[in-house]
């Protein structure tokens, strides 16, 4: 609330017998006034300033929480490969019917890169260790238990950069950069122990439940460390025997972690928790120094903004007025004191004129 301002008939003529102390009680009543009303102001903006602050802080608090369970799922998606690839695989060789034509190894070709078109890279991670085996399902005929021992060979090809070179041609060359071969054959039963077990099972494989076939394990590699110089791009798998019937077979290729690797797959939900909570940490504190250093700035470029702009300057000064026009050459100490007088009601003119600007506010 502002005071209304003195009319403009007041000269100071007329005013010369103003009482000082109305002018202070009326003076006081207005600062009591506009100061219940700032402090209403006040307390309003501290509590929207908390609100918005505890808001803040609990959306800054979940994106910090998200970011670092991201973080975490990148980290495991880096570190940690691929537990278990699995590759069936399609033997192929030629027909020995025709007569003159050799008969051929078994052979199959698998391409160990990413996407369909290999374009993402080697399929295995650079620096990890693996094992690979094969699984295969023969018939018990009498082709396969007269072949006895045969052998299963795989080898790991990469390109080879050289020959590509040498042709112009963009990556199609390869080259055998490790070899394993194993030996393998079906498990032995004599013919009693074939004939008896047709007859006590044959209900069972009259309706299909069973079959006249074996399953094999062939482990061909125990530890092989994939290089970042030379990657697997093709496996060739070889059946050293002809002629041999196979029902179906697969390759299988598992890494073998260590260090840290084997905790975060051996505990996913323990290390991604402590890893998540480290990550929240980190954020927390980065962002609360950030902040503190943000609200410091503020605070004092406020404290420079309410400080006067230059030295000996009062608010009586200022280009806003507060309501109360006095007209002008109007000098209320000389009104009430009058001419030649240096006293008022016991205070001197040097206090009056000291004061000047608290007792016209």
């Amino acid at each position: 609330m502002k005071s209304q301002p003195l009319p403009s008939s007041y000269t100071p003529s007329s005013m010369r017998h103003i009482d000082l102390s109305r002018l202070r009680t009326y003076n006081y009543i207005i600062r009591v006034q506009d100061r219940m009303i700032g402090v209403k102001n006040n307390a309003l903006n501290v509590v929207f300033t908390l609100l918005f602050r505890i808001l803040f802080m609990l959306t800054l608090g979940a994106f910090i929480f998200c970011l670092s369970l991201f973080a975490v799922f990148i980290i495991q998606y880096q570190l940690l490969p691929v537990m278990l690839h699995t590759f069936p695989v399609h033997l192929v060789h030629s027909d020995c019917r025709k007569e003159g034509v050799e008969c051929g190894y078994p052979t199959a070709r698998l391409p160990f890169l990413q996407g369909k078109t290999g374009k993402e890279g080697p399929l295995l991670m650079a620096g990890q260790k693996y094992s690979a085996w094969v699984e295969l399902e023969l018939p018990e005929c009498e082709r396969n238990t007269e072949t006895g021992t045969f052998m299963v060979k795989i080898d790991f090809h990469t390109w080879d950069d050289e020959a590509d070179a040498a042709s112009n041609r963009p990556k199609i060359s390869s080259k055998i950069i490790f070899s394993a071969a194993r030996a393998a054959m079906l498990q032995y039963r004599s013919h009693i122990h074939h004939t008896l077990r047709l007859v006590l099972l044959f209900p069972l494989y009259l309706t299909g439940y069973l079959e006249e076939r074996q399953k094999l394990k062939v482990d061909l590699i125990s530890q092989y460390q994939e290089s970042p110089f030379a990657p697997v791009t093709e496996v060739v798998l070889t059946i050293q025997k002809a002629p041999l019937d196979v029902y179906r077979m697969t390759l299988f290729v598992e890494a073998h972690l260590e260090g840290a690797r084997y905790y975060m797959q051996k505990y996913p939900f323990v290390i991604g928790s402590l890893l998540a909570g480290l990550n929240f940490v980190c954020g927390v504190v980065l962002a609360g120094f950030s902040m503190y250093n943000r609200f410091a700035r503020l605070e004092t470029e406020k404290r420079k903004a309410l400080l006067p702009t230059a030295p000996g300057k009062t608010d009586f000064d200022d280009d806003e007025s507060d309501g109360l026009e006095v007209p002008g050459g109007f000098d209320p100490l000389e009104t009430v004191l009058g001419d030649g007088e240096e006293e008022f009601d016991g205070l001197p003119k040097s206090a009056l004129l000291r004061h000047r600007t608290t007792v016209y506010r």
